[in-house]
């Protein structure tokens, strides 16, 4: 009589069935790696300018010079603020998960006085 068939072993370890009993040790090494850079990663606090701008038609523009291109948008000053922060969190994720360098703000303002 056959002994019945035993479930896969990575590194001695029985890995179940399912779906992973499909997977080579290389991938389910690659899943580990991406897992521990996304999730045990440290964590930095980075700090950037942004700009509100009031709406003719209501509600505020806000982006963030130092990242090009990264802007948003709310009905009050409150919702402005929160979806520009969402916006450069996401931005620098996917700076991040693109292996990019985080941009350091190197912005100047100054206030000019005109007279016409």
């Amino acid at each position: 009589m056959l002994d019945p068939p035993q479930p896969p072993l990575i590194r001695g370890v029985p890995i179940g069935g399912g779906i992973l009993q499909f997977l080579t040790p290389i991938y389910l090494n690659t899943i580990k790696y991406l897992f521990y850079k996304t999730k045990m990663r440290q964590t930095k606090l980075h700090n950037y300018t942004v700009i509100l701008e009031k709406e003719l038609d209501g509600g505020y523009h806000a982006y963030c010079p130092t990242l090009k291109g990264c802007h948003s948008q709310g009905d009050t000053f409150e919702d402005a603020v929160a979806n520009i922060t969402e916006a450069i969190e996401l931005y620098l994720e996917s700076l991040i998960a693109d292996d990019q360098p985080i941009p350091k703000e190197d912005l100047i303002l100054k206030p000019i006085s005109v007279l016409v």
